[in-house]
């Protein structure tokens, strides 16, 4: 592994000064094991990072660097700093690209939200920004799910003891994700994210709060009768969808509530309420930045072709890793809910 640092200082250009000592750090970790001696250096080496913006001027700058030790190669040479428009009006679909300073395509098996923050691999825990708290102790909050491709409300099972002999545990809970969504885009923002439950229908659920107050989807039908206490209730195997606007230019706390109120081992059928938790993937929040910086790898159980803005789940009875563009039939003998 290698770890490489560039400097620059009072860079100028088309009339654009960047005044005192613009100092910028990259640490590039490279993949393969240490050489004996550098390769030749390629265009396939070249990365780039943007500077802070100058919100004064609108500016900021793209810096490319070798993303390893490499030695000069006619023709291969990287660029001086170059200015770009902090606002650059990339698509979903689109990153902007430090190397080129254009706005490119996502290839298939990634996609990108413009001005949005997509959060699908939750292998290091849970995402920055975001905290989890439950109550009452002890208890399980918010962790990632099997293999880190969701996150899940938290596992009850074991943490208590009843309190008397013969009585039922008691598992209440209330588990708590919040995060705080600052949207500067003035096109709005929205939180959008795939969910999922396994809970006793009506009396235990997921709840979505915003700056306290309960959201209720008004795509759901008002017939379901939990629909006053949860967004949803009840053994739930497939994955719903959903996009909850956000004001322009304002901060919002965004909560996603897992309540549960007793043992479910005491119902007649302990089945009844499956894995007895609630599971979220997909997380995209709008609004946070003017453009996407990067293109994020689909999830596993998705997929998407180039230039998209959301990635797509599987049908039923086909799979797929982690970045794929297209899904694969499941094995013989075996079978896969959508998503």
């Amino acid at each position: 592994q290698f770890l490489y640092f560039i400097g620059i200082a009072a860079m100028s250009t088309q009339r654009v000064l960047v005044s005192g000592a613009v100092a910028l750090l990259i640490m590039a970790v490279a993949a393969s094991p240490a050489r004996a001696s550098p390769v030749p250096c390629s265009r396939e080496m070249i990365r780039g990072v943007f500077t802070p913006c100058d919100d004064a001027r609108n500016t900021m700058f793209a810096v490319q660097y070798f993303n390893e030790t490499c030695t000069p190669t006619e023709g291969v040479a990287l660029q001086p700093p170059r200015p770009a428009q902090c606002d650059e009006p990339c698509q979903s679909g689109q990153f902007f690209s430090p190397v080129s300073n254009l706005c490119e395509n996502c290839a298939a098996g990634t996609s990108s939200n413009s001005g949005g923050r997509i959060l699908r691999d939750f292998t290091d825990g849970i995402p920055a920004g975001f905290v989890t708290h439950c109550e009452p102790a002890p208890c399980s909050a918010w962790a990632p799910g099997p293999a880190g491709g969701m996150l899940t409300s938290g596992n009850q099972t074991g943490l208590r003891q009843a309190t008397r002999p013969g009585w039922p545990v008691d598992e209440s809970v209330s588990s708590s994700l919040v995060t705080i969504v600052n949207v500067i885009n003035p096109r709005g923002g929205k939180f959008i994210f795939d969910y999922r439950v396994e809970s006793e229908h009506y009396y235990d659920g997921l709840k979505v709060l915003l700056n306290g107050s309960q959201y209720f989807d008004p795509s759901e039908p008002n017939t379901h009768d939990y629909r006053s206490r949860f967004l949803l209730s009840g053994v739930h195997l497939s994955w719903r969808h959903i996009e909850i606007p956000l004001p322009a230019k304002a901060a919002t706390e965004v909560t996603l509530l897992f309540t549960k109120d007793r043992d479910q081992s005491s119902l007649p059928s302990a089945s009844a309420a499956g894995q007895d938790r609630a599971f979220v993937r997909d997380i995209v929040i709008e609004g946070v930045q003017m453009w996407a910086p990067e293109c994020t790898p689909c999830s596993p159980g998705t997929h998407s072709p180039a230039r998209a803005q959301v990635c797509h789940p599987c049908p039923a009875n086909t799979r797929s890793a982690s970045g794929a563009s297209d899904c694969v039939p499941c094995g013989q003998h075996q079978w896969s809910p959508p998503g």
